[in-house]
């Protein structure tokens, strides 16, 4: 089992160390920090379960940001943060090509771990599935896409396919005739496209777009969904 996150040095500040204290305490496995910024590499507590995946050092990463990151400084609403959604699609995708794992993780730094996790809990929520997330009738219904704060990948081809095809999306610029531009929405797209292997953790409606609260992981993780657009 391996966890990631990703963060810059001002959400790092802003609720990446809160997070992290709360995954030492009570996760034994380790943590992959993805990040650019060299400020997080520079001055973030280390533990022995975090390392750091400097994404900044992917030509990978400059390829895309050279190519589209230009065109969002005069968008305005949601589609101009475009740059940190593809960053947290490229550190998934990245970490997924690059570390050995049975199943990976993904948390936001929003998020803050409540009481002690075993991976053996984790494995029971994946069952028999390769991919899980939170999406639910609510959100559906409002054409919304998954929650990505809380999503999962087994390592297999049927992983690695979903996470080609947003990667694809990204790359080919195909992203930029879609309805959002989130990694989320990709991710959405992705797999009504292949939708074997899946497992959505929210079962019928929820009385709100916060759906981790209604899934198995509400118990272990409180997702504090709406931090960053607050404090930033």
């Amino acid at each position: 089992m391996l966890y990631i996150t990703s963060f810059n040095y001002t959400l790092y500040k802003l609720t990446g160390r809160k997070f992290l204290k709360s995954f030492v305490k009570n996760v034994d496995e380790n943590i992959v920090i993805a990040t650019e910024d060299t400020q997080v590499v520079e001055n973030i507590d280390y533990n022995k379960n975090l390392c750091i995946s400097h994404i900044g050092l992917s030509e990978d990463y400059y390829h895309w940001i050279d190519k589209y990151g230009n065109m969002f400084s005069d968008i305005v609403g949601m589609k101009s943060r475009t740059i940190g959604w593809f960053t947290k699609f490229y550190s998934i995708y990245r970490v997924y090509k690059n570390y050995s794992f049975d199943y990976l993780l993904w948390i936001d730094c929003d998020c803050e771990v409540l009481k002690k996790v075993d991976k053996d809990d984790i494995i029971k929520i994946f069952g028999k599935s390769d991919i899980i997330y939170h999406y639910g009738l609510t959100r559906m219904q409002l054409n919304k896409g998954i929650e990505s704060g809380i999503i999962g990948f087994k390592n297999s081809h049927i992983s690695k396919r979903i996470l080609d095809e947003c990667y694809y999306n990204y790359y080919s610029g195909k992203f930029l005739d879609m309805k959002r531009w989130d990694d989320a929405w990709l991710f959405t797209k992705a797999i009504e496209k292949f939708p074997d292997g899946c497992k959505d953790l929210i079962k019928g409606y929820s009385s709100s777009g916060h759906v981790v609260q209604n899934g198995p992981f509400a118990h272990m993780v409180r997702h504090n969904k709406g931090t960053h657009k607050e404090l930033i």
